[in-house]
C-alpha cells in the first residue's frame, strides 16, 4: 500500500519541478549562444575608449530561462521555447566592436527578428551563418560601420521582409541575387559606398517590394525600367540618388511633382524633388 503512494508522491513532484524547467525554458545552445555574445560584448569594456550599456544584460544570467531576459522574446506558444527576436540595438553607446561578435548570434535559427543597428559594429558583415536563419523575417543591420560586401548568404533567406543595410560603409555591387528575397517589403541601402556597377534590374521582380531606399550611394548606369513599372503600384516609395550625371533617369523626360503614394525621390545638388516617374 505505501508503494502506490510513493510512487505517486514521485510522480507529482517529477512533473511539478522537474518538467517545467526543462520543456518552459529557452534551449540550452540558444542560451549559450546569447551568453557567449554577451562575453565577446563586454570583454570590449577592457577598451577603455569603448562605452557599453549593460543594464539589460545584467539579466543575462547562466542557468536561467532566457526567455526571461530583457531584449530576448520566445515563441510562447511552443513547447521548446525558442527564441524569436532578439533587440540588440544602441547597446554599444560609444568606441567600436567588431563584427564577429554576431557569429554566436547567427547561429540561434529560430530567429524571426534581429535588430543590431546602432552598435558602431566595425568589420565585414559574418559571410557564414545567415544560410541558418530560415525564419527571419526582418533584419536591421544599419547605423554602424559594416564593410566589404554583402555576404551571398544573406540572399538565400526567403523569408525576408524588411532588410535595413543603411548607413555603413558596404562597398561592391548590389548582386542580381537580390532577386532571390522574392518576400521582400522593404530594403534600405542608403549612405554607403556600393560604387561598382549599375543598379541591378532584378529589384523590378520582387514583387511584394513597397520600400527602397538607395539613396546617398554612387551607382552608374540608368536606373532600370522595372523599377519605373512599380510607380503604379500603391503605397510604392522609392529613393535613389542621383549624383553627378552618372545615373541617367530611364533615359527620358521626367515630370516631377508631389504625390502621396508613388513616391521618387532623387536627390540633386542638394535639393530634393518627389517625382512621378
Amino acid at each position: 500500500m505505501q508503494k502506490p503512494i510513493f510512487l505517486s508522491c514521485f510522480l507529482f513532484f517529477f512533473f511539478v519541478y522537474f518538467i517545467p524547467r526543462q520543456s518552459f525554458s529557452c534551449p540550452q545552445d540558444h542560451r549559450e549562444f546569447l551568453l557567449e555574445f554577451k562575453k565577446l560584448l563586454t570583454h570590449n569594456i577592457k577598451n577603455h575608449s569603448t562605452q557599453i550599456a549593460l543594464g539589460e544584460l545584467k539579466t543575462w544570467r547562466p542557468n536561467s530561462d532566457c526567455c526571461k531576459w530583457k531584449l530576448v522574446r520566445c515563441n510562447t506558444r511552443s513547447p521548446s521555447k525558442e527564441v524569436t527576436d532578439l533587440n540588440l540595438n544602441g547597446l554599444v553607446l560609444f568606441g567600436s566592436v567588431s563584427s564577429t561578435l554576431l557569429r554566436p548570434v547567427l547561429r540561434v535559427s529560430s530567429l524571426m527578428r534581429l535588430d543590431v543597428s546602432s552598435n558602431f559594429i566595425q568589420g565585414e558583415i559574418p559571410g557564414d551563418g545567415f544560410g541558418n536563419l530560415t525564419r527571419l523575417i526582418s533584419l536591421d543591420m544599419g547605423r554602424n560601420s559594416f564593410n566589404g560586401t554583402i555576404p551571398p548568404d544573406l540572399f538565400s533567406i526567403k523569408t525576408l521582409q524588411h532588410l535595413d543595410l543603411s548607413m555603413n560603409a558596404i562597398g561592391g555591387t548590389l548582386s542580381g541575387d537580390i532577386k532571390e528575397l522574392k518576400n521582400l517589403e522593404e530594403l534600405f541601402l542608403d549612405e554607403n559606398l556600393i560604387i561598382g556597377g549599375e543598379i541591378p534590374p532584378e529589384i523590378g521582380s520582387l514583387t511584394a517590394l513597397r520600400k527602397l531606399s538607395l539613396k546617398q550611394n554612387k551607382f552608374s548606369g540608368s536606373i532600370p525600367l522595372s523599377i519605373s513599372h512599380k510607380n503604379q503600384t500603391k503605397d510604392w516609395s522609392c529613393h535613389i540618388y542621383y549624383q553627378d550625371s552618372r545615373l541617367a533617369m530611364f533615359n527620358k523626360p521626367v515630370t516631377c511633382k508631389t504625390q502621396r503614394t508613388n513616391q521618387y525621390t532623387f536627390m540633386q545638388q542638394d535639393q530634393t524633388k518627389d517625382c512621378n516617374l
